[in-house]
């Protein structure tokens, strides 16, 4: 269980899951790969005042763990009723350029952004902010496959990372230390990208990251 942030202790957390799929139009052809292998990073913050949750978000954070998740598992988060959820357009641009950059260190053609998956996106970061669990598999609108298709997003081929963290920074950097989050990322087949990220303050952000190929 992924602990709330208490009054007294300002916690950082970090939770990131990948997932990569063949088109789903024959779902005994589905091939889906995710990472098994998140690793614990950061120090235990503690005595740090709420009002200083800015700050460090602005700076970039210190990821007090990040949680081990498979591709069939879900993440209870224990978070109070009533956040206040507002979508991050900023952020989403930021981890936009993030992933752009980490293409272009390694010679890989840029993405283009693809407004038809941001909708999709956002909503799957702010349900699991609303109803507090952390997976690839929605009770409500199922897999990101079954979100795509309900869009009327179709595809070759199709990726999903999930990222909860404090800040952008530590959302990339979490994403890119991670083999199946990297892959996604870094996968050449991959031509269009959406990013959805809802922010609950200080209770961080929600990030889902959808991946395609026409």
């Amino acid at each position: 269980m992924i602990p709330a942030i208490a009054r007294s202790i300002f916690i950082v957390a970090v939770a990131i899951l990948a997932i990569e799929a063949l088109p789903v139009a024959s779902e005994f052809k589905a091939a889906v790969e995710t990472s098994r292998s998140g690793r614990i990073v950061g120090e235990q913050v503690t005595a740090v005042q709420p009002q200083i949750a800015a700050l460090t978000s602005q700076l970039g954070g210190s990821p007090l763990l990040v949680t081990k998740i498979g591709e069939d598992e879900t993440e209870r988060l224990d978070l109070p009723d009533g956040l206040v959820l507002e979508p991050d357009p900023v952020a989403e641009r930021q981890l936009f350029e993030l992933v752009q950059g980490e293409r272009r260190d390694r010679g890989l053609p840029d993405l283009l952004w693809d407004e038809r998956l941001v909708p999709v996106a956002r909503a799957h970061s702010e349900e699991m902010f609303k109803l507090k669990y952390f997976s690839h598999e929605s009770p409500i609108a199922g897999s990101p496959f079954d979100r795509l298709k309900a869009a009327g997003i179709t595809y070759a081929r199709a990726g999903e990372n999930l990222a909860y963290a404090q800040s952008v920074a530590v959302a990339h950097r979490a994403l890119m230390d991670s083999p199946g989050h990297r892959e996604n990322i870094l996968r050449p087949e991959f031509t269009r990208i959406g990013i959805g990220v809802i922010s609950a303050g200080a209770y961080g952000r929600m990030v889902t990251q959808l991946f395609i190929t026409p």
